[in-house]
């Protein structure tokens, strides 16, 4: 996540999470967080304001991914989450800038809020559910929960308030962000094939009224893969069925590798292949992205036409650390309404 003219990442070294800071003249600073005892930790997002982690790490009694964790960027303090259920497992994968952290517990069976003054607290749902995302102001969490026939579906809760988003009938689907405002979510819905016998995952998007939306490519063609993050003003980033790093850009219309997007664009090259976009965010009048593979921050300028000079762009290489942050949002022009 990024925030003003600072700019920070969460990452995940070899041996424990780290979060990272680039101010403005490329100056990198990295501190890595250990959770209760020293145990190492998995970082997975960072609050908008960048005041604020999300992780999980095997606390004693916890089992699986461990226990969700909160931290306090500013003192470095840790908070565990705690538990719910009968399963000591509750990773936290999201954070707003509120400190509020969302998660699944009870070996995914049970959405959760976590804060300070209240501790974990289940989300309302029909059946089994489970969170992924969460708004800065923390009233919007975005995840999936079961639907009566056992299919995992997008959802979203709206002030504790549960909905199913939008998914064609017998498709699976799963929203793994929502943009900062939580006007709009994003993540994949899936399908088999059966002509080829596979089953077909397919980068989605929805509204804030829970309407779906799938997205195309430069010909007209779907876009396998998922969004992992999204912004306010409807900028897309993920990663597609390859493995390689996609986004969407709504002065566009279409979805492209994001390379060769930022060699059309903007003239830029990599040495290494964009494995995955993990983070953007929009200033207002520039882009910023936490690239996996390539191991960059990127920063560039939004909405131009011509190719601007290598001084206008800042690229910084974050050395071997895999950036690992997460977040989505919004759609436009040329994808594909389902209805």
């Amino acid at each position: 996540s990024n925030s003003g003219a600072v700019n920070h990442f969460c990452v995940n070294a070899t041996s424990t999470a780290a979060f990272v800071t680039l101010d403005s003249v490329l100056n990198l600073s990295r501190t890595p967080i250990y959770g209760p005892g020293g145990i190492p930790i998995t970082a997975t997002g960072m609050s908008g304001n960048a005041g604020w982690g999300a992780a999980y790490g095997l606390t004693p009694g916890s089992v699986g991914l461990g226990e969700g964790l909160v931290v306090d960027l500013a003192t470095g303090q840790v908070y565990q989450v705690g538990h719910l259920g009968l399963v000591n497992q509750s990773p936290a994968f999201g954070v707003s800038n509120g400190g509020v952290a969302t998660g699944d517990a009870d070996g995914a069976r049970l959405a959760y809020t976590h804060n300070q003054t209240s501790g974990i607290q289940a989300l309302s749902a029909p059946n089994a559910a489970f969170s992924r995302g969460i708004s800065d102001d923390g009233s919007t969490q975005v995840g999936a929960g079961l639907t009566t026939l056992g299919s995992s579906q997008a959802s979203r809760w709206v002030h504790g308030s549960f909905s199913f988003l939008d998914a064609p009938h017998l498709f699976a689907s799963r929203a793994d962000t929502t943009s900062p405002d939580g006007q709009d979510a994003a993540g994949f819905v899936s399908r088999f094939n059966f002509s080829t016998f596979e089953t077909e995952q397919l980068a989605a998007g929805w509204n804030s009224s829970g309407s779906l939306s799938l997205f195309t490519d430069e010909f007209g063609g779907d876009v396998f893969g998922q969004w992992l993050t999204l912004t306010d003003n409807g900028f897309y980033g993920g990663q597609n069925s390859d493995g390689l790093g996609i986004v969407y850009d709504p002065s566009l219309g279409y979805t492209s590798l994001f390379d060769d997007w930022a060699q059309s664009q903007y003239g830029l090259t990599f040495g290494t292949p964009t494995r995955s976009v993990n983070d953007v965010f929009f200033d207002g009048t520039n882009y910023h992205f936490a690239l996996e593979g390539s191991g960059r921050y990127v920063q560039v300028p939004a909405n131009l036409t011509a190719v601007p000079e290598p001084s206008s762009f800042v690229l910084f290489a974050v050395g071997t650390l895999a950036v690992a942050a997460g977040r989505l949002r919004r759609r436009s022009l040329q994808r594909k309404r389902v209805s």
